[in-house]
């Protein structure tokens, strides 16, 4: 907005101080030219000079009214102008934000061009090098070349030697090349004959070593399966003789239990007796006891008991009392 203002007035700024219209046409004194004329300095009269400042005074309202005019008009063009311009400013937006994507695109493009072109200087120094390669490589070929001329010329005494072969053959073989084929068949036998050889020595030696890794490791469960029933069998001691413990205990203490089952079973059977004569030599008839548990019935017996030993034990001081009175 503020850039629109500034263009309107340096727009204005033009429009004012570069008419199209020229000022100079008119006439346009000063006004002391006009207070001269007035006074009477000149000799033309007062009202010949008014009426020509008047008509001076339309021409200058008309000249000004043509140049508002027009200013008018160059401000509407000025204002269409900068519609315009911030038409094609949003246009120009518009295409910034649809083609940003391509843009992107076209970044994304060059950085794979650098890339590729990095790459390709890479794979061009790699070719150069391969290049120094086979040149250094042709050079030596080169010589070998040489070293199988000689070499060929060296055996060409061999090619005399199987054409004298294959004359002496009687028709076997019609040409050398019957007998270098011969030749190299029997060769490749060999050859897949020795891979045989090689493959069953490989696979012998396979074998034997499997073989060796299987004993060490059979040895080693063995060892550690001995080591296993050793452990287990002195768990088994310990296990047979704390049964052994066991057994000794428990026959302890059923020797034990027999025992005091038995005394008990004396013990019982006296109470019992006991109470059985106490009850047959006492003269006052005692009630039979009741059916009640054991613990309690030999308490019952026992009292009795006591009580009757107690009795007996009176009845023996009074009668050692009264004989040795009558003493």
């Amino acid at each position: 907005m503020g850039a629109s203002v500034a263009v309107t007035r340096r727009a204005m700024s033009t429009f004012i101080t570069q008419p199209k219209i020229n000022l100079d046409e008119y006439p346009t004194d000063e006004i002391g030219e006009l207070e001269a004329l007035v006074s009477g300095v000149t000799q033309t009269s007062q009202s010949t000079l008014l009426l020509k400042k008047r008509k001076e005074m339309r021409e200058v309202d008309d000249a000004l009214e043509f140049m508002k005019e027009e200013f008018a008009s160059r401000m509407r063009a000025c204002e269409e102008r900068q519609r315009e311009f911030e038409r094609k400013q949003n246009d120009m937006k518009e295409q910034v934000t649809r083609f940003e994507k391509f843009i992107q695109e076209n970044d994304a493009k060059r950085q794979r061009a650098v890339m590729k072109a990095k790459a390709e200087d890479k794979q061009a120094e790699q070719n150069n090098a391969k290049i120094k390669q086979l040149r250094v490589q042709l050079l030596n070929d080169e010589g070998q070349k040489e070293t199988k001329e000689r070499e060929l010329d060296s055996l060409r005494k061999y090619k005399d030697y199987l054409d004298g072969t294959v004359e002496a053959s009687e028709e076997e073989y019609e040409e050398i090349s019957d007998v270098l084929n011969r030749h190299k068949t029997l060769e490749d036998a060999n050859g897949d004959l020795q891979v045989l050889v090689s493959r069953g020595e490989t696979l012998m030696d396979k074998k034997r070593m499997e073989l060796l890794a299987l004993n060490r490791e059979t040895q080693n469960q063995i060892l550690v399966h001995n080591s296993e029933i050793h452990g287990y069998q002195k768990v088994v001691e310990g296990l047979r003789s704390e049964a052994l413990q066991q057994d000794f205990n428990r026959e302890s203490l059923e020797a034990k239990t027999n025992n005091r089952t038995r005394v008990l079973g004396q013990v019982e059977m006296s109470i019992k007796n006991l109470y059985t004569r106490c009850v047959a030599t006492m003269r006052s008839k005692v009630p039979a006891l009741k059916e009640k548990e054991r613990k309690e019935y030999l308490q019952l017996c026992l009292r009795l008991i006591q009580e009757r030993i107690v009795d007996l034990n009176d009845i023996a001081e009074k009668f050692e009392t009264h004989h040795s009175h009558h003493s």
